[in-house]
């Protein structure tokens, strides 16, 4: 988990302001105390009402973010060599430069979908058997992709976004040589909305929160001070939560993908609740620590896409395969072979 969340350090940094109407000598005694204490000083205030001090609170976080993204976007121009106005992007093909990305990122072809797949023809040394089959973060900088494309007879990447198959997004590229043709659908159909996997949760889940789906599962685990600090600002709230602190508490639900566990509280996904989305067994990381499973599942890829991808596989060779090499971290590979 992380030990420090700089939404937190945000919170607490913010009671130093003069303008919240919060003394100083105070502030700086809450901030030495922590975040919460700060925040029931501040509340204890006779110059604002609890909506006010909400307003402000999140108000001067969002300032501070705001701040915080413009100083790292002016870094990052003059790393590039870029003047502070203009398009920053590089043209000399660094490792900065992004790739452009198709949108909607559905890939060749989707489960059960009446859209005919896409032609592709591949170079003559790519085409198999051997097959190969290779994934990487679909934002990953330009040079890299045609680095390794290079390494892969120049065959151009296949991107998908899971969200088109399962609940959860995860943008991902994969360059293979595996025919595109005569796809299988799943056998086992995925959950392609949050309450279709957990529909325990719909219970506590607020009018206001209006996602269908979660983002990209990551290694990143939100404090317990975090989800604190939500479940207060919303409990005190007077009726329904502001817009402002709606959109606020809303930023940090897809975020760290936050889910309604209770009146006013989230909580992150469970480890088994990760493998579930992700295609994998229950209990497949099990016998390590909480830190290493959320790590390693954030680092794997969805196991329902590469399962759609490999399907091609079944009717070729009835009767298995030899498989020469095989890199897949925490073995989804595996659980996709074994799948078909």
């Amino acid at each position: 988990m992380l030990e420090k969340d700089e939404n937190i350090k945000d919170f607490a940094q913010a009671m130093l302001e003069k303008d919240a109407g919060f003394p100083e000598v105070r502030a700086n005694m809450a901030f030495t105390r922590g975040a919460d204490d700060a925040l029931f000083a501040l509340l204890d205030s006779k110059n604002f009402s609890t909506r006010e001090v909400t307003n402000k609170i999140f108000n001067s976080l969002k300032r501070r973010k705001e701040g915080r993204f413009m100083e790292e976007s002016k870094k990052k121009r003059m790393r590039c060599g870029g003047e502070a106005q203009g398009n920053w992007l590089p043209l000399n093909g660094s490792d900065d430069e992004p790739i452009v990305l198709p949108n909607p990122m559905v890939g060749f072809s989707l489960p059960n979908s009446m859209v005919q797949p896409v032609k592709r023809s591949l170079p003559e040394q790519a085409i198999g058997p051997p097959f190969f089959y290779y994934e990487n973060v679909a934002q990953t900088p330009k040079r890299t992709w045609d680095t390794i494309k290079g390494e892969l007879y120049g065959v151009e990447p296949e991107f998908l976004d899971s969200k088109y198959i399962c609940a959860t997004a995860r943008k991902r590229g994969y360059i293979h040589n595996l025919p595109i043709e005569n796809r299988s659908s799943l056998c086992l159909e995925p959950p392609k909305t949050i309450f279709e996997a957990f529909p325990h949760y719909r219970k506590w889940w607020p009018s206001w929160d209006s996602r269908k789906q979660l983002n990209c599962l990551t290694t990143c685990v939100p404090s317990s001070r975090l989800t604190e600090l939500i479940e207060f600002v919303l409990s005190v709230a007077e009726n329904a939560p502001s817009l402002r602190v709606q959109k606020y508490v809303m930023a940090l639900c897809r975020q760290y993908n936050l889910v309604w566990v209770g009146k006013n509280r989230v909580a992150h996904l469970e480890p088994h609740e990760m493998e579930y989305l992700l295609g994998f067994p229950r209990n497949h990381t099990r016998g390590v620590t909480r830190t290493q499973r959320y790590k390693s599942l954030g680092n794997s890829f969805q196991v329902d896409t590469v399962t759609y991808h490999l399907s091609v596989l079944r009717d070729m060779f009835p009767d298995g395969i030899n498989v020469l090499s095989l890199f897949t971290g925490i073995g989804g590979g595996e659980v996709a072979l074994h799948s078909e």
